[in-house]
């Protein structure tokens, strides 16, 4: 009966040991590093999670308008401003083809044209542009597919450059200008060679600014639509996993513990009972020692 009760004791120690978030090793028992007051939990199953895109820079859909400095929204014919979007749906399982038609008819028929579009898997990616006055319409179509999974949308003000723009612009066409009037009063051969080359590069650099303000006009124009369409295949019951080896893990690091504590405590009653009787047994000696002394001098006084 000792010996189970103290091996229950060494099994229950060990327990306690281990949640404990005690180890141990060659150096000792030691506590591990980041172990909490309690036994490590088994990973469940994780949680379910829907859908959701990454939300625009205020956590909402931004406003579409361009509100000018004095709090009264501008029109987009003062203010050159570019509108972006981006908008993921999610469509029923085999209308991605259907959703895909009806996207690209609502960008006909509000004055657009579809600038790239992909499918990939159950997956559609269209990059599609429309005038900058209808853009919420046709986000509003878009909504219509299916479910909307995200939205964002922003708009960037290039007034500023598009005004620089227009200076530079002007200024290499009087430089121009003033290079042209120099040619004609050139004398030489090589006055007229040394002038077309300026000539040449201010040119050059009026067909580069002119480009670049027809893109901003047409960026200006037409609004940037990034869709992306997600067909959502049926749902297929999803069985919860069983794994019995974190628990085989856990119960069996706790007999380990247990079969440690049991070998330190027989160490310790190698060491300690040998002691423990030693001590006992000198303390009876001294003991009786002293009682039969006691005796002796009670019985001598006695007799005398």
């Amino acid at each position: 009966m000792a010996l189970l009760a103290v091996v229950a004791a060494s099994f229950v120690a060990g327990a306690a040991l281990y949640a404990l978030g005690f180890r141990f090793t060659r150096g000792g028992l030691v506590r591990l590093a980041g172990q909490g007051g309690a036994a490590p939990a088994l990973k469940g199953l994780p949680a379910g999670s829907s859908m959701r895109g990454a939300p625009s820079e205020g956590g909402a859909l931004r406003s579409l308008s361009a509100p000018s400095s004095g709090g009264s929204a501008l029109t987009y014919a003062a203010r050159m401003v570019i509108r972006e979007g981006r908008v993921a749906v999610e469509v029923e399982e085999g209308s991605l083809e259907e959703a895909l038609r009806r996207l690209r008819g609502a960008c006909a028929e509000l004055g657009g044209y579809i600038a790239e579009s992909k499918v990939v898997g159950g997956r559609a990616y269209v990059v599609a542009k429309v005038p900058s006055e209808r853009m919420e319409e046709f986000v509003e179509e878009v909504r219509k597919l299916g479910r909307v999974v995200s939205e964002e949308a922003s708009t960037r003000d290039v007034t500023e450059q598009y005004v620089d723009l227009e200076a530079r612009l002007r200024n290499a066409r009087r430089q121009e200008q003033r290079l042209l009037e120099i040619l004609s009063m050139a004398k030489t051969v090589e006055e007229v060679l040394k002038v077309e080359e300026h000539l040449k590069r201010v040119r050059e650099e009026i067909e580069r600014l002119e480009a670049y303000k027809r893109y901003l006009e047409r960026r200006v124009e037409y609004a940037t639509v990034q869709v992306e369409l997600r067909e959502v295949r049926g749902r297929e019951v999803e069985w919860p996993e069983f794994d019995v080896v974190p628990a085989l893990v856990v119960g069996l690091n706790v007999i380990y513990t247990s079969i440690y504590v049991l070998i330190v405590a027989a160490m310790f009653c190698v060491v300690a009972v040998p002691v423990a009787l030693l001590l006992y047994a000198t303390y009876r000696s001294l003991r009786g020692g002293r009682l039969r002394g006691l005796l002796a001098r009670i019985l001598g006084g006695g007799s005398e």
